[in-house]
Order: C-alpha cells, then structure tokens, then sequence
C-alpha cells in the first residue's frame, strides 16, 4: 500500500507481549537502539582508563587512550572471551589482560603478544559503538552505527 505522499507503508512494531527478541522488546519498551543515551559521566573515564559499563544488558568496554579520545567497544576478546576491561590502556589501544590482544578504537586487533608463526596477522575485530562527549555525559549509539550522524 503506498500512502499519498509515496512513502510506503510499514507495519507497527510489535508489543512487548508480542516482541521476539531482545530489540523488539526494547522498542516496545519505548527504547530505540537508533538513538544517543548517556552511558556515564566524562569525567569518570580518566586518560589510560577502562571501564566497564552495562547497557541493556549489553557490556561495553569503556576507554579513553593517552589522547584523551573515548572508544566504546563490545567488552570481549575475539580470541577467549574475556571482558576487555579487565586489560589495559596502552595509548591509544585497549590490551586484553588474558593473551594481550590489542584493539583499536574501531575495535580491529592490531597487535598480537605472541608469535604467529610467520603466518599473517588476523584480520578479526569486536564491536565498537559510536561515542561523544556532551553535557558532561558521554553517549553511545548502540544501534546502526551509518544512523548515528543523522
């Protein structure tokens, strides 16, 4: 069905009662995962400072290298699982405490502690989550990250 204005139609989302998984349930809530919401206070996270922040019931690792920028990322290793913000800051990396697994900002491993055997480094990544800085408060945009300028 087109509506007037050439836009398509689109069903409602489902209720809570109706949702089948943890997004449905969360937009029936009344929560978008295409929306900025305040995780923490800036002033919480110092420079060379991982945190842990739980968010619908999603952990993410909370940092701010030695440049003082903030990353957000999915808080686990790609490699055993463990939560990244058991390890630490190394500039502008988080290091995983377990293997030494370092990630960038963009959640890539970029360096291994370990030899590979001449064989060449992985291209494995985590999550990572858009962060800002406003009002004191620093924001993450848990949802399509291509949305999170708009």
């Amino acid at each position: 069905m087109l509506l007037e204005n050439h836009t398509k139609a689109t069903a409602a989302p489902p209720g809570f009662a109706e949702a089948r998984n943890r997004r449905q349930k969360a937009r029936a809530a009344g929560l978008d995962p295409d929306y900025w919401y305040a995780i923490e206070y800036e002033r919480a996270v110092k420079p060379g400072q991982v945190v842990e922040v739980r968010f619908w019931n999603t952990s993410i690792a909370l940092y701010r290298g030695r440049d003082g920028q903030l990353h957000a990322l999915e808080n686990r290793c790609a490699h055993r699982q463990l939560k990244l913000s058991l390890g630490h800051v190394e500039d502008c990396r988080l290091t995983c405490a377990y293997h030494g697994w370092s990630y960038d900002g963009d959640g890539h491993v970029v360096a291994i502690a370990h030899d590979l055997f001449n064989k060449p480094m992985l291209r494995v990544h985590v999550r990572s989550y858009p962060v800002r800085v406003r009002y004191g408060l620093i924001w993450v945009f848990p949802g399509d990250p291509a949305l999170a300028e708009e």
